[in-house]
């Protein structure tokens, strides 16, 4: 539109016969060859199927954080030691917890659709969503409880006395022992900005964004244990679970930058926010023993409380506090049309102050309400320190990995 602008200028000079002085004539000159210059480079620059709405899609290969280590859960040590101090005792070896528990990398995607509302790109709207579906791992100890087969415990300190205590899991010619640790989590999250673009040329643009996010992650953790006894005993019944599942949600303001840069057909993007807003979250704690040592043989009926889920932990906590996300993305890309692109990149988010369900087991335990632990009465009053509670710890999150995916622009 410019270099027409300019023809029409200057075509009337000429046709009128105007004479202007060479210095003159000169300077005009280089100005039109300017415009025009500037005209052929917005054409450059323009898509020929429009470029102010946009479409991406996303293939992410991201990997969360370990979870924080979480409490020795299993020791193998000598038979005979039921309620004795196990833990770095002689002999004695952690076989299950005392470590992170890996959170594999997996699969996901985002998308995101966008609109520049005027042409001059001033004000424009962006819509992104992102997901990691579920991963779990599982950890597995167990002994058969065979003459000669190692004896289990599970570590604790007994409130009441301030001291290394054990719960005997498997004892060698009376009752077998197998402990299971489960983990899993997911996460997704959303965000709506407003954009506007300073001042580019064709080969760069800065874009500025500011608008709202919302961030997900639910962890959960089990802890399973089963003791029956082995021949000649009857077998029977007798387990316990612990549950923790923790909820984090985000919601807050966001603001970041986006810078672009284009060479022939390659182009590489940049992108960095950072959100600061409220963390809302809440753990649910449960645990249960099954057993049927206090009903009818072979019927296994569950009572409240578990190992590390006992009624003074067990049920629903939650806070609120302050939490900032920090998010940077970069991508590397080539247009295959005007308004085709495929891309590769690398993304990278922290969150602060997040709950995990591997911070929420606690090793301080009053044994007098664990109907496992007494043994003697299935569901028996607390006597003493209510312990455990609910701690509500957090601690950072990252997620990082690759990204590769398509853009379409219309």
């Amino acid at each position: 539109m410019d270099y027409v602008l300019c023809a029409r200028i200057t075509n009337p000079i000429v046709r009128k016969g105007i004479y202007m002085k060479n210095k003159i004539i000169a300077g005009f000159a280089g100005i039109t060859l300017l415009l025009s210059s500037f005209a052929t480079a917005q054409d450059w620059c323009g898509c020929e199927c429009g470029d102010d709405f946009w479409l991406n899609a996303e293939y992410l290969y991201w990997k969360i954080q370990d979870s924080p280590k979480v409490i020795p859960l299993v020791v193998e040590g000598p038979d005979g030691l039921d309620g004795d101090p196990v833990l770095n005792q002689p002999n004695t070896t952690i076989i299950l917890g005392d470590e992170s528990i890996n959170n594999n990398w997996r699969s996901g995607a985002r998308f995101g659709v966008g609109y520049w509302f005027d042409g001059e790109r001033c004000l424009g709207v962006e819509a992104n969503y992102f997901f990691l579906p579920t991963g779990t791992t599982k950890t597995t100890v167990f002994t058969d409880g065979l003459a000669g087969s190692a004896a289990l415990y599970v570590p604790f300190i007994d409130v009441t006395t301030g001291l290394e205590s054990s719960y005997q899991l498997a004892d060698p010619s009376s009752f077998s022992g197998l402990a299971v640790l489960k983990g899993s989590n997911d996460m997704q999250g959303a965000e709506i900005n407003l954009l506007t673009t300073m001042p580019y040329t064709c080969e760069s643009n800065i874009v500025l964004l500011a608008g709202f996010r919302y961030w997900n992650f639910h962890d959960r953790l089990s802890f399973d244990t089963n003791s029956p006894d082995v021949p000649p005993g009857t077998i029977d019944i007798y387990e316990t679970l612990d549950k923790f599942h923790v909820q984090n949600n985000f919601y807050g303001g966001q603001v970041g930058v986006k810078f672009n840069y284009t060479c022939n057909q390659f182009f590489v993007n940049v992108e960095g926010k950072v959100a600061l807003g409220a963390l809302c979250q809440k753990v649910n704690i449960g645990g249960t023993f099954t057993t049927d040592h206090f009903s009818t043989p072979g019927t296994g009926v569950d009572y409240v409380g578990g190992l590390f889920a006992l009624p003074t932990n067990i049920g629903g906590h939650s806070r609120t506090t302050f939490s900032v996300l920090p998010e940077v993305k970069v991508d590397l890309g080539y247009m295959v049309t005007d308004c085709f692109r495929v891309k590769v990149g690398y993304s990278f988010l922290y969150v602060s102050n997040v709950l995990w369900a591997s911070k929420q087991l606690s090793r301080d335990i009053n044994p007098t309400q664990s109907g496992a632990i007494t043994f003697t009465n299935p569901q028996p009053t607390l006597n003493g320190e209510a312990a455990p509670v609910a701690s509500l710890k957090g601690d950072g999150l990252w997620v990082q990995g690759v990204n590769a995916g398509i853009e379409f622009t219309f």
